[in-house]
């Protein structure tokens, strides 16, 4: 295979492609990590009321938020596995 050397418009542009690349990972990962504050502030809702039905023995009450917590926790990892490691480390809002 013969390659080329790049011009430097080609180099600019190929540089300003991963600039945008990588501006758009940290985007996904800041929405991300906004999911992750949804998805907690859901969980905290389901396991009030898996521990209110099961103060009142209501196994219908168990039956319905258990498998929605599982869910949910099962969603929050692979979240969590779709963050870059160094995205947006130690910003805050």
């Amino acid at each position: 295979m013969n390659a080329r050397a790049q011009t430097p418009e080609l180099a600019k542009h190929l540089r300003a492609i991963q600039e945008g690349n990588r501006d758009d990972r940290e985007w996904m990962a800041e929405d991300r990590y906004d999911s992750l504050i949804e998805m907690s502030d859901r969980a905290i809702s389901l396991w009030l009321s898996i521990r209110e039905g099961a103060f009142r023995r209501e196994r219908q009450t168990l039956d319905i938020h258990c498998p929605q917590i599982r869910c949910l926790t099962l969603g929050a990892f692979e979240t969590v596995k779709m963050i870059p490691p160094k995205a947006s480390e130690g910003s805050a809002g």
